[in-house]
């Protein structure tokens, strides 16, 4: 298995002309994410399925601090392509099949995300529900040690 994935967040609230005046932090966000893996269904007979997922997203958010608690929501655009393909010959009583299997979703659209994150003195609780194509509710927490 392979995972790769790289973002970046940057403070939009310090270029705008009117800084002072918006009530709410302004982040841009984008990230890609990538997944590889190799099943190797018989090695012997160079048999293998392969699994390839990536996504892209960028985002708008806005936030805001009080005290411990962080509100955001946030709108963007988000997209994944998903193969699996079965390699291989694969033989049967009256035929043998090559590559049997290839298998391609790709999909994107809009997306928007509310959240809350809670930074209690060393734990951090975070929850974030999003609207897309698939809605998610996701809940996390950390532990920070300085």
């Amino acid at each position: 298995v392979k995972l790769f994935g790289v973002g970046l967040m940057h403070d939009m609230k310090n270029l705008l002309p009117a800084d002072k005046l918006l009530p709410v932090d302004l982040s841009f966000f984008v990230g890609y994410t990538q997944l590889t893996s190799d099943i190797y269904i018989d090695k012997d007979a160079d048999q293998t399925g392969e699994f390839k997922a990536n996504s892209f997203m960028f985002q708008a958010i806005a936030s805001k601090k009080i005290l411990f608690a962080t509100a955001f929501a946030g709108v963007g655009f988000s997209n994944y392509n998903v193969g699996f393909d079965m390699l291989g010959d694969y033989t049967t009583e009256t035929s043998t099949f090559t590559d049997p299997i290839s298998l391609n979703y790709k999909k994107g659209g809009m997306r928007a995300n509310v959240g809350l994150r809670l930074k209690l003195l060393f734990l951090t609780l975070t929850g974030e529900y999003s609207i897309a194509q698939y809605n998610s509710l996701s809940v996390g927490a950390g532990i920070s040690i300085r």
